[in-house]
């Protein structure tokens, strides 16, 4: 998945769990499940494409482990316990969705690293962090090529109707 199919993806997830959920309704804050959604990518891709290309080769490396994810529920309860900050309480939800999303299932070695070894499988794009991107873009946006683009276009029809529906509610502010 890429970019809007993550975003998309998990900002209906929270919707409909906001709609199942009553105790929900109005607490649910977008703007950090956004965050969540695309976090595991927005720390690995620089990380392991950029930074540490040469050593790591991947870009689904940390942030794609489970003991990432717990990490980040006990900083967020830590944070909830102090400020009461219910607003953050998304992050997690949605970093895991990220890798459900990204079928880490499929990997069990980044998902359960460093339970199944401490070296991380290199992805199958040689090049520079600009080759890999431009690799992601070539397929991604290939309507011929998987799901990939199904999940892409998905998940830019849900931003699009988010933000309409943002922008309707909010228009009475100006």
């Amino acid at each position: 998945m890429f970019v809007f199919g993550h975003l998309g993806l998990t900002i209906l997830a929270f919707y409909l769990a906001e709609q199942w959920l009553p105790r929900l309704q109005g607490k649910v804050n977008y703007g950090f499940v956004a965050v969540g959604a695309l976090l595991p990518d927005l720390i690995d891709k620089p990380l392991g494409r950029f930074l540490l290309a040469d050593s790591l080769a991947s870009g689904r490396v940390f942030a794609h482990t489970l003991i990432f994810w717990i990490l980040v529920c006990l900083i967020i309860v830590l944070i909830w316990q102090k400020w009461r900050a219910d607003f953050l309480l998304v992050l997690p939800g949605a970093a895991v969705l990220h890798l459900l999303e990204d079928s880490m299932w499929q990997t069990p070695e980044v998902l359960f690293w460093p339970f199944m070894g401490w070296s991380f499988p290199a992805d199958e794009i040689a090049g520079g962090f600009l080759d890999y991107l431009m690799h992601v873009f070539d397929n991604c946006y290939d309507p011929a090529i998987s799901m990939v683009f199904v999940s892409e276009i998905f998940g830019i029809m849900i931003c699009m109707v988010g933000v309409v529906r943002w922008y309707r509610g909010n228009r009475n502010w100006q």
